[in-house]
């Protein structure tokens, strides 16, 4: 669905690549990839009109200037709400970086995730690139899922390890298999790993 960010730029891609594996994971770092996708793309953006800006200044302070708002809304086409969505989210994250980490949640990604879909097909559509719709039962379907297969994964070496120690003990396993089997991961290496 956000295949054409690599048309308009592959660092770009590879930052939603970033978000979507935290969305995957159900990781709180949704939060820093999203903002380091939105101001990627804010960047390219203000690099393509000729904006200047310095390599210090961050997507708030980008979002703040008047001649990037004019070319967003009049050129563009970006409705005001999802240019002031995209400040409002710039914001939050930030506070959420600074004041404390908040537990990301399925409603806001798919809320931020259009916001940013919104402006970036907009965006699109001016260079003649087809962006695909935005579906927000495909965030559904991902979210947390690492961790469903993590869970999964588990269970099967768990179980393995148990097959493994019947072996030993009804002696169906050379000295040289039991030494190897002694020298499996302890349950908390497992739970380590990712």
């Amino acid at each position: 669905m956000f295949k054409h960010l690599q048309e308009i730029e592959s660092k770009l891609y590879q930052r939603y690549l970033t978000v979507e594996r935290n969305v995957k994971a159900g990781s709180n770092s949704f939060y820093d990839s999203y903002l380091d996708l939105q101001e990627q793309f804010v960047k390219v953006v203000a690099l393509d009109y000729g904006i200047e800006f310095g390599v210090r200044d961050s997507v708030g302070q980008l979002l703040r200037n008047a001649t990037l708002k004019a070319y967003f809304l009049e050129t563009l086409g970006v409705e005001e709400y999802t240019y002031n969505k995209m400040q409002d989210y710039t914001l939050k994250v930030n506070a959420h970086k600074h004041k404390g980490e908040k537990t990301v949640q399925i409603e806001t990604i798919v809320n931020y995730l259009r916001v940013f879909y919104n402006a970036a097909s907009a965006y699109a559509n001016s260079k003649a690139i087809d962006a695909d719709g935005f579906d927000a039962n495909y965030y559904i379907s991902i979210f947390g899922i690492f961790e469903k297969e993590n869970s999964e994964l588990r269970c099967e070496m768990q179980q393995l390890k148990e097959e493994l120690a019947t072996s030993v003990e009804e002696g169906k396993l050379k000295d040289s298999d039991i030494a190897t089997y002694q020298g499996l991961l302890s349950q908390s290496a497992l739970d380590k790993l990712s």
